[in-house]
């Protein structure tokens, strides 16, 4: 546990990948609050509910929302109703983005602790002494059959419904999960999309993180090693190092914000824009019943990912 004054050193980087031709994910890194939003809904829903999220968690990055891990978490809670309502604005706006949503994963240092948000199957971990964490559970349909005992974690990334989320957000408030924990001076903590654990192993990325220093040149290098390995989908990584705040603080950096620029509109006040309409797709909160032999859930398009996986290396 630490006492002196703290501050999080970040880097972002993101990519369409290798398949796609557009980048539904959208990230922020400030000083305190580092997030990343992997948006679903097929054609230009995704980036709209994406870049709302990130519009609205971008108002956690107060010194009031810093006061206390409480005042962290019902900030959190605000954010999460306020981007639920920016994607409802957007889908009133524009009836063909129903559907839409975007997962969530959020850290806010606050004093000597740090707070996590987490909504659907992007990633926040801790690497600690060279040690990694998974700090966020995932909502998806897989981990449901993990937490049943009818499925072992191992054979979890061949599942068919690997890609299925039970839990986004959407038009209609959702309860995040929040946790709490206290930091260290040097801890590292990264948000992800899932374009980067589907194709990256867990071992290369643990390897990468405590290689690289610089967070910058860190998320740069987990976007390579996905490329290297196909990236069928978009790719995203957000990385915070805790760090002792100078005793003469150095000019206050504004926060790296990433948000599709053909939808910044929509996410920022709802009014429409022109976007190829999505895909008739079921709503992602829906989930099928479970069973010894599931009956396969309605694919839709954002899910629909292949992943391959190779091992390398990619050394500082």
């Amino acid at each position: 546990m630490i006492k002196t004054a703290q501050r999080l050193r970040t880097g972002a980087a993101t990519h369409p990948g290798r398949v796609r031709e557009n980048n539904q994910d959208s990230y922020f890194a400030g000083e305190r609050l580092i997030v990343v939003a992997d948006g679903v809904g097929g054609a230009a829903g995704g980036e709209v509910a994406s870049a709302a999220a990130i519009a609205a968690m971008s108002a956690v990055d107060t010194e009031q929302a810093a006061d206390s891990p409480d005042a962290a978490a019902a900030a959190f809670i605000s954010a999460g109703d306020d981007a639920a309502a920016r994607i409802r604005a957007a889908t009133e706006a524009k009836p063909e983005l129903a559907g839409m949503g975007t997962t969530l994963s959020a850290f806010l240092l606050t004093g000597d602790q740090i707070v996590m948000a987490h909504a659907g199957d992007s990633r926040a971990y801790r690497l600690r002494g060279g040690e990694m964490v998974q700090l966020s559970k995932d909502d998806s349909y897989v981990q449901l059959l993990i937490d049943r005992g009818s499925l072992r974690p191992e054979d979890a990334e061949s599942h068919p419904q690997r890609n299925l989320v039970t839990k986004v957000l959407q038009t209609d408030p959702v309860d995040l999960s929040l946790r709490k924990e206290f930091v260290e001076l040097g801890d590292r903590y990264l948000v992800c999309s899932d374009g980067l654990t589907g194709v990256v192993h867990r071992d290369i990325i643990v390897a990468t993180l405590g290689e690289v220093a610089d967070p910058t040149e860190c998320a740069n290098e987990l976007i390579e090693l996905a490329l290297e390995r196909g990236a069928p989908d978009n790719v995203t990584a957000v990385i915070g190092d805790v760090i002792a705040e100078e005793p003469e603080p150095e000019p206050e950096m504004p926060p790296t914000v990433k948000l599709p620029i053909v939808d910044a509109e929509v996410a920022a006040t709802g009014a429409p824009v022109d976007a190829p309409a999505v895909l008739s797709i079921d709503a992602p909160g829906v989930m099928p019943a479970l069973a010894p032999e599931p009956e396969p859930p309605v694919r839709r398009g954002f899910f629909a990912r292949v992943f391959g996986r190779r091992h390398g290396r990619r050394r500082r």
